[in-house]
């Protein structure tokens, strides 16, 4: 009874680590809606970054509302190489411009909301490969990499392309290529809005993480209440004590 115990609650206390390490997210704005997050201040959170972990967002960018950016705001613990992957525009492999789904751009802003690095289409892609995830192509996907940064709270935004960050128009500013693919930006001030257009909508995949290939993701996480999430740890914390307490008397009993 004891082990089937102890079992019960290891399962239930893996299952909510698995959840949370490899489930992805949803824009909860969808594809109807706008509004929620579309500045930094209203961003929606995705997490903490792990050491060579992941972060996932499934959403939705729509060129008919010209307010419609998407802000995600992650934190980084620790320093760490970051590469931000956006998918699915969908090109058919070829020099024709066939692409299908969203033009997307991304840009990147500190906590102080300074823009620190952007990217439009991927330097990755070359016509016969892909950048790392591309659904099947994906000239015009955004790929941003590697950025050092420092621990603290980072904001990606997404937005058709189009709508661009007004902190590119500031004088003075400083650019230099990544490594990978992608922009650095120095020397700017704190400015998070964009213009207002945009050219096409369409579903997209962000990807925060810390390794140049995609990482493999499970299902959307299946809400689980906090209670439950202490039922595996408690229980498990239990037993170890009772546990203690036996061996206590067997050792007076001894004595």
């Amino acid at each position: 009874m004891k082990k089937r115990l102890l079992a019960t609650g290891l399962c239930l206390g893996f299952l909510a680590a698995a959840q949370a390490a490899s489930a992805f997210v949803y824009d909860f704005e969808g594809a109807a809606a706008s509004g929620s997050n579309d500045s930094a201040v209203t961003a929606q959170h995705l997490g903490t970054l792990a050491a060579g972990g992941a972060l996932t967002v499934l959403g939705w960018a729509d060129a008919n509302n010209p307010n419609d950016i998407d802000f995600y705001s992650f934190a980084v613990a620790s320093p760490a190489g970051v590469f931000f992957d956006v998918d699915y525009a969908n090109d058919f492999g070829s020099t024709a411009d066939n692409d299908t789904g969203i033009d997307a751009f991304l840009a990147v802003f500190n906590s102080s909301q300074q823009l620190i690095a952007y990217n439009d289409d991927s330097s990755v892609f070359n016509y016969t490969t892909t950048d790392p995830g591309s659904l099947p192509f994906g000239d015009f996907d955004p790929f941003l990499g590697e950025l050092t940064l420092a621990p603290g709270t980072y904001y990606a935004a997404i937005a058709s392309f189009a709508k661009l960050p007004n902190a590119l128009n500031q004088p003075g500013i400083t650019t230099t290529d990544l490594t990978v693919s992608g922009t650095l930006v120095d020397g700017v001030l704190a400015d998070s809005t964009f213009t207002l257009g945009g050219e096409t909508s369409g579903q997209y995949q962000l990807q925060i993480r810390g390794t140049v290939e995609d990482q493999p993701i499970g299902p959307a996480p299946v809400p689980v209440p906090p209670a439950v999430l202490l039922f595996g740890p408690g229980l498990a914390g239990l037993y170890a004590a009772r546990k203690r307490n036996r061996l206590c008397r067997q050792k007076k009993e001894q004595k």
